[in-house]
């Protein structure tokens, strides 16, 4: 694979991530409980997994790839488990706030984590990523200081949620990457999928009774549309795009994700950002399209230019 495939499949993922936040918030508010939704999405995503590489063979290494092991399941299984808790953390947000806000605090944290993190375990910390750190700060106290979002429990649930995201993001490039796509995201999914249901059954427990309530037609679409293209299709691509580019350099296409999110979020919700925090997602934006052009000036003009003849 090339790494315009590579940056096909991320443009994919994140086309149908963006209908995350606005197709749940959808159905919160129409009285679906988070975790009731987490636990069917991500049941459903794993049981199509579990389908398709039961009756296909492409769950099997081939090209090179390093067939499953001990080491890869395990590896797997711990990855999986953090993507749910960031998962719990980010939806239970989406309960609290809007989801135009949370989308784009989200992506701006995430992406201040992922640099800090490939930093601070060994990557190099470049003049454009010092850049980044600073937008995406910026963007990010634009966006929750001045409108006075910062008390909010939901703000702490959506930083939480990208660090942990980000820690499952790398760990797929740094160890899962020589491993076949379907197989990981299949071992990944269905460990989520039983963290989530598990605090869906506790927690349900624990207040009285487990809501198995799917109570209206936005409901049952944001079951069906999340678990089909977001933890089966969506996600294979994610991880597909990772294994090809890496965690950092996916990044480059996280402004489609966010502006389209809150597109669907202002055409289905009719939810709108503050003259300040559009300000801080426009740097927040920008601090990810820098990137872009650097990576259009290394490929198009640092490559292409003469070698001097010795």
């Amino acid at each position: 694979m090339t790494r315009k495939h590579g940056f096909s499949f991320a443009f994919l993922s994140y086309l149908m991530f963006s209908v995350n936040s606005p197709i749940a918030r959808r159905a919160f508010l129409d009285g679906m409980e988070p975790n009731t939704l987490l636990a069917y999405r991500f049941t459903l995503g794993a049981i199509l997994f579990l389908i398709t590489i039961g009756i296909t063979n492409l769950a099997k290494a081939k090209d090179g790839e390093r067939p499953m092991d001990q080491r890869g399941v395990l590896i797997s299984i711990v990855s999986g488990l953090i993507n749910g808790s960031a998962i719990y953390f980010y939806f239970n947000s989406l309960d609290l706030m809007p989801a135009s806000f949370v989308s784009v605090l989200g992506i701006g944290c995430y992406i201040v984590m992922v640099i800090a993190l490939l930093t601070i375990f060994g990557e190099k910390f470049t003049l454009i990523q010092g850049i980044r750190l600073f937008l995406g700060i910026t963007g990010i106290w634009l966006l929750v200081g001045p409108s006075g979002e910062l008390a909010s429990i939901g703000v702490l649930y959506v930083v939480t949620g990208a660090l942990l995201f980000a820690l499952h993001m790398i760990s797929l490039q740094w160890y899962l990457a020589e491993y076949n796509t379907w197989a990981v995201a299949t071992i990944v999914v269905c460990s989520t999928a039983t963290l989530l249901t598990a605090v869906w059954l506790i927690s349900g427990a624990g207040n009285g009774g487990v809501s198995f309530a799917i109570p209206s037609f936005w409901s049952w679409v944001a079951v069906i549309m999340l678990a089909f293209f977001s933890s089966w299709i969506g996600r294979f691509f994610s991880y597909r795009a990772v294994a090809i580019l890496g965690s950092g350099e996916i990044a480059l296409l996280t402004p489609i994700e966010t502006l389209l999110a809150i597109t669907w979020s202002i055409l289905f919700l009719q939810e709108w950002l503050l003259p300040m925090q559009w300000l801080g997602a426009f740097l927040i934006i920008l601090g990810v399209g820098l990137v872009g052009l650097k990576w259009v000036y290394n490929t198009y003009w640092v490559s292409k230019a003469p070698v001097p003849a010795d």
